[in-house]
């Protein structure tokens, strides 16, 4: 069950509130930080970021060309420049999520 927020007390999908133990598959998925060197080019930050296999991900980098925000659902990536502006301290992380097989 989640702790807090909106979804708090709510079962989880199958019904249990650990799933070690079920006997049916839940699909697991990992998420961790991808480091994208400033000034790379549009197609080069694509080209890594499409290696991990990602079913999602999303973060601010520095682009030859000026700071944008990447975001990636399945195989289409998005580049676009931020609303705001972006602390030095996340700009070039970037947050993959993938399925674990």
């Amino acid at each position: 069950m989640a702790d807090c927020g909106p979804r708090a007390g709510a079962p989880t999908q199958c019904g249990h509130e650990s799933h070690e133990h079920c006997a049916h598959g839940h699909e697991q998925f990992e998420s961790f930080e991808v480091e994208v060197e400033p000034g790379q080019t549009d197609p080069a930050v694509e080209a890594l970021l499409w290696t991990h296999g990602a079913l999602r991900t999303k973060g601010p980098v520095m682009l030859d060309s000026g700071p944008a925000l990447v975001q990636e659902v399945g195989r289409r990536i998005e580049i676009t420049r931020p609303l705001s502006p972006v602390s030095s301290d996340r700009m070039g992380r970037v947050v993959v999520v993938r399925r674990v097989e």
